[in-house]
């Protein structure tokens, strides 16, 4: 009950595990609810048993929706120093739009900008009701300042344009674990701001390369974690079959 914007598959979904089940009570229940929170879309979960008029027990969800809903927008601000003791400061902002289609697919664009900039934005298409396969298209395009530092003194400075596509596609394992695997195309020019062009690499370079990530996320919070395990793993590979 409450949902509007939200596909009622979707949230059913999140339900078949308890059919025919001897329940816990709370715990399945309170597990359940925390599935249909990682929905994003939600204020509020609650559940409660109620009888028909026949006097069989039935386990009704109520679900109260975001109201500002289903665009949301985040920003904020962060600090970073390096060897040569400036402090660089990036304004970061995110942007999600939810339940685009009957699947739930998610349309999602982060921005950077400080002394460059880096744009992301990435289109997730559920697969199934589950959420348990998705197809993950995406794209970057950003430009970068770097400094290049030898026993702590700064040598050079670069000037990097960077942009990327690939498609990703993966499973998920409940709402604690993702595999992923995908073919990204990069594309990098280079050029020297500061520095010796003789002795440094400048140009462009191009790569073909296939991609694989794992992520897994027991903490009991996001921020000031007690207990929990969290491991992101990233892997490529390069081959000149690939392209």
């Amino acid at each position: 009950e409450g949902n509007y914007r939200t596909k009622i598959e979707s949230l059913q979904s999140k339900l078949n595990q308890l059919r025919g089940q001897k329940l816990r009570l709370p715990e399945d229940l309170e597990e359940v609810a925390d599935q249909l929170m990682s929905l994003k879309e939600f204020e509020q979960v609650n559940y409660r048993l109620q009888r028909d008029a026949q006097g069989a027990t039935g386990l009704i969800f109520e679900v109260r929706e975001k109201p500002w809903g289903p665009h949301y927008f985040r920003q904020g601000v962060n600090a970073a120093t390096s060897f040569s003791d400036k402090i660089q400061f990036t304004w970061l902002a995110r942007h999600e739009k939810l339940n685009i289609n009957r699947l739930g697919a998610e349309w999602v664009n982060e921005l950077e900008v400080g002394t460059g900039y880096l744009f992301r934005t990435e289109f997730y298409q559920p697969l199934d009701y589950d959420r348990h396969f998705f197809l993950a298209p995406f794209a970057t395009i950003g430009r970068s300042f770097p400094e290049v530092f030898k026993k702590r003194r700064g040598i050079a400075s670069y000037d990097m344009e960077n942009w990327q596509i690939g498609v990703e596609t993966g499973v998920n394992f409940n709402n604690q674990a993702e595999l992923r695997g995908g073919i990204q195309y990069n594309h990098t020019n280079a050029r020297l701001r500061i520095g010796d062009s003789t002795a440094l690499p400048t140009g462009q370079i191009q790569e073909n390369l296939l991609t694989f990530k794992f992520g897994y996320d027991s903490l009991d919070d996001k921020v000031f974690a007690t207990q929990g395990l969290k491991i992101n793993l990233d892997g490529r590979l390069y081959h000149k079959a690939i392209g």
